[in-house]
């Protein structure tokens, strides 16, 4: 009959394991080279995209403690360079507006003296006549003369406060 034949053959599997393990270390320092650059990547390009706002950061700082000359001049076309030139224009603004305010004061500090100087000049003549006045020791044309003066210097004073509310 039928005879049952048996073939027994021995390889020696250990170089296909030897490359195994060397493709599994191999693989693996190839994983951790492209996520430490993947890591270095990401950590260059946020820094890179975040650049602009930091500057930004540090001029509305430098405004904010009262250098208003500071400009954060950003050249990029993006979002931040637009950010940066709207800023920019509104410090220009603030500057300018600032300015102004200062010279209205100044202006307006040098109205209140010269108006204070107008107030005092009559204010000294109607004080002086009227104190002539109550000594009593003046004859009827001095009196009249110092009434008139008293009289005189009151419309001055009206129509000085008259200016001064229309200038309100």
């Amino acid at each position: 009959g039928e005879s049952e034949l048996e073939l027994t053959a021995r390889f020696d599997l250990s170089d296909v394991y030897n490359l195994r393990d060397l493709q599994q270390r191999l693989y693996f320092i190839v994983y951790i080279a492209v996520v430490l650059f993947g890591i270095a990547a990401s950590v260059a390009l946020s820094f890179a995209l975040t650049r602009p706002l930091r500057r930004l950061l540090v001029t509305v700082r430098r405004i904010a403690a009262g250098d208003l000359s500071t400009r954060s001049n950003i050249p990029t076309n993006d979002e931040f360079g637009q950010l940066s030139r709207d800023f920019d224009v509104m410090a220009d603004r603030l500057q300018e507006n600032i300015s102004r305010l200062e010279s209205d004061m100044q202006r307006q500090e040098n109205f209140m003296g010269a108006f204070a100087h107008e107030l005092k000049t009559p204010m000294t003549s109607i004080i002086g006549f009227s104190d002539l006045l109550r000594q009593g020791n003046l004859d009827e044309n001095s009196r009249m003369m110092a009434a008139d003066y008293i009289h005189s210097e009151g419309h001055r004073l009206e129509r000085l406060s008259f200016k001064l509310l229309e200038l309100l």
